[in-house]
């Protein structure tokens, strides 16, 4: 799967690999074919217990779900599983609106304010 990320050149082939990592810890050795989309939830649970967002764990699922569905392309596996992924509610205020980083921007003081 790693080297789809290299062949495409994508940039995000550094956090692939850590990803990639957990992922592995989490799954074992097990065979994909006999992986299951309640194992997938089963794991998201566990990641949600262990205190990762929901954001986080849609990461991690996004590259198991583009690892089954590379491995079902190359006839590798019989069925493409369905990996959920979970709704994602972001606390307000982690990204702020061009319109609103201004008026913020304005109420800074002269040395907090990126003189670019």
């Amino acid at each position: 799967m790693l080297v789809d990320y290299e062949v495409n050149q994508r940039g995000s082939l550094d956090t692939a690999r850590a990803r990639l990592r957990i992922l592995r810890e989490a799954i074992g050795t097990r065979a994909a074919v006999t992986f299951t989309t309640e194992d997938v939830q089963r794991l998201q649970v566990e990641w949600q217990r262990a205190g990762l967002t929901a954001g986080t764990i849609n990461r991690r699922c996004n590259l198991l779900r583009k690892a089954f569905r590379l491995a079902w392309r190359s006839g590798k596996l019989p069925r493409l599983l369905y990996v959920p992924r979970l709704d994602e509610h972001a606390a307000p205020g982690r990204y702020i609106p061009a319109s609103e980083a201004g008026k913020i921007a304005a109420k800074l003081p002269g040395y907090a304010v990126d003189p670019l």
